[in-house]
């Protein structure tokens, strides 16, 4: 006998209470901009530490 019990899955259960259109949009938000953004702010930084990026004109284009 198994003594392992079967309990329905916590992401079933969030995916079911969900519409589509939601779940769309959670999947663009943590699925396409937050992967981008955490990598570009990594490649900033790494940039930034090996020297890659000179800090005296990395303005970026906010102080023209």
């Amino acid at each position: 006998m198994s003594k392992i019990k079967f309990v329905q899955n916590k992401v079933y259960n969030y995916v079911k209470g969900k519409s589509v259109t939601e779940l769309a949009f959670e999947l663009l938000a943590f699925g396409v901009l937050m992967p981008m953004a955490v990598s570009g702010i990594l490649f900033m930084i790494v940039g930034l530490l090996t020297g890659e990026i000179n800090t005296t004109h990395a303005s970026f284009g906010i102080y023209n």
